[in-house]
């Protein structure tokens, strides 16, 4: 802001003359300059490729085979004749920015590669390169190499040269730099364009994620020494003649300490901010990070980085997630800016970044942008770098790890492993002998070598299981990958190896078995058969479908029928019976229509029911139900001594019966076709033994079962064999003990090893797999084990699924009407012989019997308030007790005449009558009246139950001296005695239990009220989802004596 001050003068001649005029004088106003960052010298030789003598010289320029200070090479592999070209800025209309002279890397004989090598290069550090790319036309890529690394590819824009940085991490050793073009025009002799080489050490100011806590470690392949998270530098402001400052302990003039925001024109005197990128507004700072020549999007923990100005725009805080300035457990990094003397930074490195770049130390090089402002407001920009030195993991040397053969070691390689602020995990492997390292990612978890077998996890878990027999050194190498990429020393060396020893011991046996596992069928019912039995006995008929089959049968049971003629009618049938029916429905259902026309000598009866076993038979070696549980013959017990059904024959038996060659040679000729026939179709389908063999059982009562062992042994019963052997290299297979080490805590069968032939069997008890249900699945598993007598031992295990089937449901009760009394003390047991019960719900029937009460009602709320299962005897009793007490109460005031109580009692009267009609049991033993003996006789003077007491307050007379004949309360009664048909009660006689008195109400009970019973079926069936109710029937319900009643969908019943 430039300053013009005009003066006017006056000049007098000699003789006063005068002359006016002005001059001017410009105050040229002195802004802020800030120095450019100073970096190192140019580490690139011949970086113009100026040097050199360039021997041979053509119209378009010059060209050399070795040049000065590089080394070509051509980029095709086996190229030869290759030579470097120089050519002169401008030629094809491409400029260098200086002038300086380019080479042609498409040039003879095309796709040319230069590079060079340096060895004083320090480790880890970060490095700049700069060049000048362009091309004149023609096509082409330009890759730069780093250590023959790519860390860059490029397609040049034509008629152009283009400046291009990178940043480069310097490796231990020697350090080599390359260009090479690649293209499809390898031979037209113009290509990329390549000028002012430049490879320098940064003038940066760097901080070391190794220094942040706690993970952080020193060292690592290729970085940098150094831990320092904390950089600070100058920031080169010459502040002018207007650089009024204060003093200002940190803080710069004008900006609020710890203030979140706040604008940069709140600063007096000379300032430094960050640069706002979006005039007005909070302001936005300009930050931007790069990885070698490419920016990238700065990240910690995977989370995007965001920006937070401070104090006026002189604090910056890069964070993750929300900004909370009273937490800094967020914060990424803190960046202070200084107005003393030139300007300086503060750097403060809180929390690891996150490394685009993996395998290698990926530097990141963060830019701040910033202004200067002198007092007077002129302002100067420029920007500062931080360099962020990435941390890499390192391994450290694991112990050596000793095991015995034949068993396992594990351990995690991280637990000792420097991993760094990123975080690490075990990324690959190497074993003796190989020459490259195995990615575990692409691998996988599991690797097989010769020793053995190692599983590894990315968290550094490991386990060894060495291969059978085998001793000696087995181990591994390993590389670790820390949060961003970098990995630990590729070199294989003590301190990434993991070494172990497996000591030689005595080998154990080893088990070898077929048939481990198999599964069952648990033999069931059938739901579309009825089965014979007591209520179906065999003869007239005995089983029977559900629906009759006999019109679709007929015709399809043709003479002569083949196996598979059998197995089209047995689909018909199946399809008949409908949705659900299984093959074993239809087997049942053909074997009644065979029976229903059976005749010892029909031949087409007989042939078809030895196919009809051929096709059981297959089903059961396939796996089918044994129907074993499915009635087919039944003779109920005659008059003997015992229980037993005289004959009691399951399906099973009696279809596999029809296949035996004797039966059939009687009934058909052992040399007719038809028994040929059924000769031929059983050995055909492999089952010669049962014809040949197998004994065929009646089910007759004292006839021993002898198919039942041939069944097992054959497969066409539920069990299953198999066959183990041992192998020892140190002892006999006759010197090993085998033994069964375990089974289920309860089985559904039993399972017996043969300890001489190693075999095995498991039998399964079909009344033990009983509660299985359709549908259900059980699986047992027994642990076989074999040893050696020297402390080796081996295991197998079998394991056997039972699949449940449909059972058919069982009656477990016929129980009678409850009439159980808990917790009532009698009146001949009570010290004031007064019967009394356990609960006393006197509260609640004060409330309950009132004038005109429901007694139903009454006694179904104290029934629920006893508690479930309680009988209505029991709350006969107790509302019975509760009146009783009454009597010597105050509510008797009336006394014998008192007509609530005398109400109530009736009215109970009335609903014990009920209880009685409907077959409940007498209270005949229960003593509601006790008065001991006093004359010597040892008869008490009472006794009287409870039942006598009840019926008794129904005596007719006695109501209507009690209640009033012409009473509306007393009418009330013999209504209600009436409407319950319980009239008689009125003339039923009393019997008051005393010594003196006769019972006539006995005689006069057992002919109007104790000729009844009742009770309810209880039935169970594992197969009924709950809530689904059965349906009951009784074949007969006239009987001699009287008759039942029997409700189809509760199962309740009564006898008359």
């Amino acid at each position: 802001d430039d300053i013009a001050i005009s003066f006017g003068f006056t000049a007098k001649d000699s003789d006063g003359d005068p002359v006016s005029g002005t001059f001017r004088v410009i105050v040229d106003d002195d802004g802020p300059t800030i120095a450019p960052t100073a970096a190192g010298a140019n580490l690139v030789r011949n970086p113009t490729f100026a040097d050199g003598d360039w021997p041979h010289t053509e119209g378009w320029g010059k060209w050399d085979t070795t040049p000065a200070e590089w080394n070509i090479a051509g980029a095709e592999p086996g190229q030869a004749g290759v030579r470097l070209e120089l050519i002169q800025s401008g030629y094809g209309g491409v400029f260098s920015s200086n002038g300086a002279p380019m080479v042609d890397l498409e040039a003879t004989p095309g796709n040319v590669q230069i590079s060079q090598s340096y060895d004083t290069l320090v480790t880890g550090q970060s490095y700049a390169l700069s060049f000048e790319m362009g091309r004149s036309g023609s096509d082409g890529t330009l890759e730069v190499y780093w250590n023959n690394n790519l860390v860059g590819s490029y397609v040049p824009t034509s008629g152009l040269m283009q400046v291009v940085t990178l940043n480069l991490a310097a490796a231990a050793g020697t350090n080599t730099l390359s260009f090479r073009e690649t293209g499809s025009e390898s031979t037209n002799n113009t290509g990329t364009y390549l000028a002012n080489i430049s490879l320098t050490p940064p003038g940066y100011a760097t901080v070391d994620e190794d220094g942040l806590a706690p993970l952080g470690v020193a060292g690592g392949s290729g970085d940098v020494p150094g831990a320092a998270t904390m950089a600070t530098g100058s920031l080169g402001i010459n502040w002018g003649a207007d650089n009024a400052d204060t003093a200002d302990g940190g803080v710069q003039d004008g900006a609020t300490a710890g203030q979140v925001g706040g604008s940069a024109a709140a600063l007096s005197g000379r300032a430094v901010y960050f640069t706002d990128a979006v005039a007005g507004g909070e302001l936005t700072p300009i930050v931007s990070a790069r990885s070698g020549s490419i920016d990238v999007s700065l990240k910690s923990g995977n989370q995007a980085v965001e920006y937070q100005v401070l104090e006026n725009g002189t604090r910056l805080v890069g964070f993750t997630g929300a900004f909370n300035p009273q937490n800094t457990a967020n914060w990424v990094f803190d960046v202070a800016l200084s107005d003393d003397g030139k300007g300086a930074f503060s750097f403060k490195l809180l929390r690891p970044i996150d490394h685009p770049v993996s395998g290698t130390e990926d530097d990141l090089a963060l830019s701040f942008g910033f202004t200067a402002r002198d007092s007077d407001g002129d302002t100067a920009t420029s920007t500062f770098t931080v360099i962020v030195d990435d941390d890499s993991p390192v391994a450290v040397k694991d112990a050596p790890v000793v095991l015995d053969e034949d068993s396992g070691a594990h351990g995690n390689v991280l637990a000792n492993d420097h991993q760094g602020a990123d975080g690490a995990r075990l990324t690959h492997v190497t074993f003796a002998g190989d020459t490259s390292w195995t990615d575990l990612s692409v691998s996988g978890a599991n690797i097989s070598r010769p020793e053995g077998v190692y599983s590894f996890t990315s968290n550094g878990d490991w386990t060894f299981t060495p291969a059978a027999n085998f001793n000696g050194q087995a181990g591994f190498s390993y590389r670790i990958t820390d949060g961003d990429g970098d990995t630990s020393d590729p070199n294989v060396g003590v301190d990434n190896t993991v070494v172990i020893t497996v000591n030689p011991v005595n080998d154990a046996p080893v088990i070898t078995s077929d048939n481990a596992a198999v599964t069952l069928i648990e033999p069931g019912d059938l739901a579309f058969i009825n089965e014979a039995g007591l209520t179906n006995p065999s003869s007239p008929k005995g089983l029977e479908p559900i629906k009759s089959v006999d019109t679709l049968l007929n015709g399809r049971i043709d003479a002569g029928i083949t196996v598979d003629g059998m197995n089209l009618a047995l689909d018909a049938v199946q399809n008949e019976l409908g949705a659900g029916a299984t093959r074993a429905d239809a087997i049942a259902a053909v074997w009644d229509y065979l029976d229903d026309n059976y005749s010892y000598t029909d031949a087409r009866i007989n042939e078809a029911s030895a196919k009809l076993a051929i096709v059981y038979a297959k089903s059961l070696q396939a796996g089918g139900m044994a129907l074993l549980d499915v009635v087919a013959k039944y003779t109920p017990d005659d008059s003997d001594i015992n229980s037993t059904p005289e004959r009691l024959q399951s399906l099973h038996d009696n279809i596999l019966g029809n296949l035996y060659w004797v039966g059939l040679a009687d009934k058909l000729g052992s040399t007719s076709a038809a028994y040929l026939r059924v000769q031929s179709e059983a050995a055909a389908h492999g089952l010669s033994a049962i014809f040949n063999d197998r004994p065929v059982y009646s089910g007759e009562e004292g006839t021993a079962n002898a198919s039942l062992a041939w069944d097992i042994a054959h497969g066409l019963y539920p069990a299953a064999t198999g066959q183990m052997t041992a192998t020892d290299v140190d002892t006999p297979a006759g010197a090993l003990t085998w033994s069964l080490f375990s089974g289920p805590a309860t089985s559904y069968g039993s399972f017996v090893i043969d300890a001489p032939t190693c075999k095995w069997s498991y039998v399964l008890d079909p009344g033990a797999a009983d509660p299985l249900k359709a549908g259900d699945v059980a699986t047992e598993t027994f642990t076989v084990q074999v040893a050696d007598g020297q402390g080796g031992i081996d295991t197998a295990t079998v394991t056997i699924t039972i699949q449940g089937s449909n059972d058919a449901p069982a009656i477990t009760s016929l129980q009678n009407a409850d009439s159980t009394l808990v917790g009532i003390i009698e009146a001949d047991a009570a010290p004031n012989h007064r019967l009394e019960p356990a609960q006393n719900l006197d509260g609640q029937l004060l409330t309950l019997i009132v004038p005109g009460m429901n007694m139903v009602a009454v006694l179904d709320t104290v029934q629920a308030a006893l508690g479930p299962n309680v009988s209505r005897a029991q709350a006969i009793t107790q509302v019975w007790d509760y009146i009783d007490d009454q009597y010597s109460t105050p509510l008797d005031a009336s006394g014998y005449y008192n007509n609530l109580l005398n109400e109530a009692s009736a009215r109970l009267a009335v609903e014990y009558g009920n209880y009685l009609k409907a077959g409940g049991a007498p209270l005949l033993d229960v003593v509601a009246k006790y008065t001991p003996d006093s004359n010597g006789n040892s008869i008490p003077q009472r006794l009287q139950s409870l039942h006598d007491n009840l019926l008794g307050n129904a005596h007719g007379p006695s109501l209507s001296d009690k209640l009033g004949a012409a009473s509306p309360t007393h009418q009330a009664i013999l209504d209600l005695l009436a409407a319950n048909d319980l009239s008689d009660l009125l003339d039923r006689p009393i019997y008051d239990g005393n010594e003196t008195s006769t019972n006539q109400a006995f005689a006069w009970d057992l002919d109007n009220l104790l000729n009844r019973a009742s009770g309810q079926i209880t039935v169970t069936d594992v197969d009924q989802p709950s809530g689904v109710p059965f349906s009951f029937s009784a074949d007969h319900t006239i009987g001699t004596y009287g008759d039942l009643v029997l409700n189809a969908t509760t199962g309740a019943w009564s006898y008359t």
